[in-house]
């Protein structure tokens, strides 16, 4: 796992690289804007797994869908809450 500095810049670089992209940029906030715990290995899959995605398949539709739905219910101060 990385350091707390270090996934906290790679998080920033990761939402300014996607908010390039209109199409991602409220969705983007929408996780940016939350108070996240970077030390949670779940989320830190989760961001790398959206990264990872966004940068091999930026124009498939079902990701972009279900992106939309993991990032709805990821709610503020609980990042647990955004997988089923």
């Amino acid at each position: 796992m990385m350091e707390s500095g270090e996934y906290n810049r790679f998080s920033r670089e990761v939402r300014a690289l996607m908010t390039q992209d209109s199409k991602w940029a409220v969705l983007t906030q929408q996780v940016g804007s939350c108070s996240i715990h970077f030390r949670d290995n779940r989320f830190e899959w989760f961001t790398r797994s959206i990264v990872s995605q966004y940068l091999s398949m930026r124009a498939a539709q079902p990701f972009i869908k279900d992106f939309k739905n993991s990032a709805k219910s990821l709610t503020c101060g609980h990042p647990h809450d955004f997988s089923q």
